[in-house]
């Protein structure tokens, strides 16, 4: 192995949410954490439409979805107003939304 080389070993996990701290929590529905880089929403009452409403300063691009079973779900996601990010569903679920 040279200098230029990185060492081998088994792939490392990133934890987005040490990212940033949050800042403050709120009940389902309402704007949850906020992170230094992004927003973190937990949507605790299964809803096939979830309206998730953010301080963040820009429309954010990427919207990752992970149901409360550890899955990542898919979802039809529309910018209604500045700060809210709506995203719909076949039925209803629940779990965490990831706004960046």
């Amino acid at each position: 192995m040279t200098a230029l080389e990185p060492e081998a070993g088994p792939p490392v996990a990133l934890d987005w949410l040490a990212v940033g701290s949050p800042v403050d929590t709120a009940p389902p529905g309402e704007p949850g954490d906020v992170l230094e880089f992004g927003h973190r929403h937990e949507q605790t009452i299964a809803a096939a439409v979830w309206n998730i409403f953010h301080p963040l300063s820009f429309t954010p691009a990427g919207v990752h979805v992970i149901e409360s079973t550890g899955e990542p779900l898919l979802g039809v996601v529309t910018y209604p107003a500045a700060g809210h990010v709506r995203i719909e569903f076949s039925a209803p679920c629940s779990g965490v939304a990831y706004l960046s």
